[in-house]
């Protein structure tokens, strides 16, 4: 079990698979708020793959995830950045 401030200011990216391309809805009225809870400098912007977006081997197969993936990334080294700057005390007592 997670201290609710073991994650506070921390940076998270979400990258997520399912079944169904409605599956994507658990991220963001599931993954989302509990991230959210533990405070995290969470990206606005997240991946999520369907297994159509996959070949034989397991490879991505699709350039848009490819291009999605990278504009991911650029975003949380960003907010990696960001997060050095903030204080590591919490301001309020929650």
């Amino acid at each position: 079990m997670l201290p609710p401030k073991a994650l506070r200011y921390k940076p998270a990216a979400i990258v997520a698979n399912g079944g169904t391309f409605q599956h994507h809805l658990v991220v963001e009225n599931q993954f989302r708020p509990i991230l959210d809870y533990f405070r995290c400098l969470v990206t606005p912007n997240y991946v999520y793959t369907h297994t159509s977006h996959f070949g034989e081997n397991d490879q991505i197969i699709d350039q848009d995830i490819h291009e999605r993936l990278r504009e991911l990334a650029r975003v949380f080294v960003q907010y990696c950045k960001m997060s050095e700057t903030l204080t590591k005390e919490p301001i309020d007592k929650h």
